[in-house]
C-alpha cells in the first residue's frame, strides 16, 4: 500500500536558485481511517535506520498541507497522499538521488489501517 519516493524542487533565495531534495515514505489515505501504522523493511541504510522504518499516524490529528521537500520535514499531507520524511537536504546544486536511492534500494512498505 505505502511506497518510497524521491521529490526534487528548487525556490528562490536571496536572488539565487536553491535547490531540495528529499526521500519520503508515502501513502494513500484512506475513506474512515483513523489510524495508519507504517513499517517500512528489506534496505540497509548505513546513516541513521540502519534496515528498519517505523511510524504512526493518527487521522484525528492536525496533518499540515505543503508540497514536498521543500516546505519541511515533518508527516504532511499532498492530494491524498501522506508524506513521511525520510532524508533529503537543500543547497545551490541539484541534490543526487542516486544516494538516497542507494540508502533506500528495496524497501518494501506496508501500512495497516485501522477503522
Amino acid at each position: 500500500m505505502g511506497q518510497y519516493e524521491v521529490v526534487t524542487g528548487s525556490y528562490p533565495s536571496g536572488g539565487t536558485t536553491r535547490h531540495c531534495i528529499a526521500a519520503y515514505v508515502t501513502f494513500e489515505r484512506q475513506p474512515d481511517a483513523t489510524e495508519y501504522d507504517v513499517h517500512a523493511f528489506n534496505f540497509y541504510d548505513p546513516f541513521y535506520y540502519g534496515g528498519a522504518f517505523g511510524a504512526t499516524v493518527y487521522e484525528g490529528s492536525h496533518l499540515p498541507t505543503y508540497t514536498p521537500p521543500c516546505d519541511g520535514n515533518s508527516p504532511a499531507v499532498l492530494g491524498n497522499e501522506v508524506y513521511l520524511f525520510l532524508s533529503g537536504g537543500h543547497g545551490p546544486d541539484p541534490g543526487d538521488a542516486g544516494w538516497l536511492n542507494g540508502r533506500f534500494a528495496g524497501m518494501i512498505v506496508e501500512v495497516t489501517v485501522t477503522y
